[in-house]
Protein backbone atom coordinates (compact mmCIF):
# COMPACT_ATOMS: atom_id res chain seq x y z
CA UNK A 1 0.00 0.00 0.00
CA UNK A 2 1.36 3.43 -0.91
CA UNK A 3 1.79 6.23 1.62
CA UNK A 4 -1.11 8.09 -0.01
CA UNK A 5 -3.37 5.02 0.29
CA UNK A 6 -2.35 4.55 3.95
CA UNK A 7 -3.15 8.20 4.67
CA UNK A 8 -6.53 7.83 2.96
CA UNK A 9 -7.36 4.73 5.02
CA UNK A 10 -6.30 6.54 8.19
CA UNK A 11 -8.61 9.42 7.22
CA UNK A 12 -11.47 6.99 6.66
CA UNK A 13 -10.84 5.39 10.07
CA UNK A 14 -10.88 8.82 11.76
CA UNK A 15 -14.10 9.72 9.94
CA UNK A 16 -15.71 6.40 10.86
CA UNK A 17 -14.82 6.82 14.54
CA UNK A 18 -16.30 10.33 14.46
CA UNK A 19 -19.55 9.09 12.88
CA UNK A 20 -19.90 6.19 15.32
CA UNK A 21 -19.42 8.59 18.26
CA UNK A 22 -22.17 10.74 16.72
CA UNK A 23 -24.55 7.74 16.76
CA UNK A 24 -24.30 6.54 13.16
CA UNK A 25 -24.32 2.83 12.34
CA UNK A 26 -21.79 1.78 9.70
CA UNK A 27 -23.42 -0.44 7.07
CA UNK A 28 -20.58 -0.75 4.55
CA UNK A 29 -17.00 0.36 3.84
CA UNK A 30 -15.23 0.85 0.53
CA UNK A 31 -18.12 -0.44 -1.59
CA UNK A 32 -17.17 -0.63 -5.27
CA UNK A 33 -19.37 -0.59 -8.34
CA UNK A 34 -17.82 -0.34 -11.78
CA UNK A 35 -15.26 2.47 -11.37
CA UNK A 36 -16.95 4.11 -8.37
CA UNK A 37 -16.34 3.66 -4.67
CA UNK A 38 -18.29 4.67 -1.58
CA UNK A 39 -15.95 5.29 1.35
CA UNK A 40 -18.59 4.72 4.03
CA UNK A 41 -22.28 3.87 4.00
CA UNK A 42 -24.01 4.61 7.29
CA UNK A 43 -27.42 4.76 8.87
CA UNK A 44 -28.46 8.01 10.53
CA UNK A 45 -32.10 7.11 11.07
CA UNK A 46 -34.09 7.58 8.91
CA UNK A 47 -31.36 8.27 6.31
CA UNK A 48 -28.96 5.98 4.52
CA UNK A 49 -25.89 8.22 4.39
CA UNK A 50 -23.23 7.92 1.70
CA UNK A 51 -20.09 9.47 3.15
CA UNK A 52 -17.23 10.75 1.03
CA UNK A 53 -14.07 11.15 3.10
CA UNK A 54 -11.51 13.67 1.90
CA UNK A 55 -8.11 13.63 3.61
CA UNK A 56 -5.32 16.18 3.23
CA UNK A 57 -2.08 16.84 5.11
CA UNK A 58 -2.34 20.61 4.56
CA UNK A 59 -4.66 23.12 2.97
CA UNK A 60 -2.15 24.79 0.64
CA UNK A 61 -4.27 23.69 -2.35
CA UNK A 62 -7.59 24.32 -0.62
CA UNK A 63 -9.67 22.61 2.00
CA UNK A 64 -10.24 18.84 1.61
CA UNK A 65 -13.97 19.22 0.96
CA UNK A 66 -13.25 21.53 -1.99
CA UNK A 67 -11.76 18.57 -3.87
CA UNK A 68 -15.08 16.78 -4.47
CA UNK A 69 -15.60 17.55 -8.15
CA UNK A 70 -18.89 17.55 -10.08
CA UNK A 71 -17.70 14.44 -11.96
CA UNK A 72 -16.95 12.69 -8.67
CA UNK A 73 -20.38 13.65 -7.31
CA UNK A 74 -22.00 12.10 -10.38
CA UNK A 75 -19.99 8.89 -9.91
CA UNK A 76 -20.94 8.80 -6.20
CA UNK A 77 -24.63 9.16 -7.11
CA UNK A 78 -24.36 6.29 -9.59
CA UNK A 79 -22.52 4.08 -7.10
CA UNK A 80 -25.00 4.91 -4.32
CA UNK A 81 -27.91 3.98 -6.60
CA UNK A 82 -26.25 0.61 -7.26
CA UNK A 83 -25.73 0.05 -3.51
CA UNK A 84 -29.39 0.87 -2.78
CA UNK A 85 -30.61 -1.37 -5.62
CA UNK A 86 -28.46 -4.34 -4.58
CA UNK A 87 -29.90 -4.16 -1.08
CA UNK A 88 -33.47 -3.61 -2.28
CA UNK A 89 -33.55 -0.24 -0.54
CA UNK A 90 -34.68 1.84 -3.53
CA UNK A 91 -36.91 4.62 -2.26
CA UNK A 92 -35.39 4.81 1.24
CA UNK A 93 -34.40 8.34 2.24
CA UNK A 94 -30.75 8.92 1.50
CA UNK A 95 -28.24 11.75 1.60
CA UNK A 96 -24.62 12.51 0.77
CA UNK A 97 -22.26 13.78 3.44
CA UNK A 98 -18.62 14.78 3.28
CA UNK A 99 -16.18 14.33 6.15
CA UNK A 100 -13.10 16.46 5.59
CA UNK A 101 -9.99 15.36 7.48
CA UNK A 102 -7.07 17.76 7.75
CA UNK A 103 -4.17 15.98 9.40
CA UNK A 104 -1.20 18.33 9.76
CA UNK A 105 2.10 17.13 11.24
CA UNK A 106 2.40 17.66 15.03
CA UNK A 107 -1.28 18.64 15.35
CA UNK A 108 -4.51 16.90 16.22
CA UNK A 109 -6.52 15.93 13.13
CA UNK A 110 -9.24 18.43 12.24
CA UNK A 111 -12.52 16.84 11.14
CA UNK A 112 -15.39 18.75 9.58
CA UNK A 113 -18.65 16.93 8.84
CA UNK A 114 -20.90 18.37 6.13
CA UNK A 115 -24.38 16.85 6.26
CA UNK A 116 -26.46 17.04 3.07
CA UNK A 117 -23.26 18.14 1.28
CA UNK A 118 -24.77 17.66 -2.18
CA UNK A 119 -27.70 16.04 -3.96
Amino acid sequence: MTAKQEAGRRGEALAEAHLVRAGYTVLDRNYRFLRGELDLVCLDDPFVVFVEVKWRSDDAWGRPEEHVTPAQKAKLRETAAAWMHERRMDGFPARFDIVAVLERPQAEPELTHYKFAFR
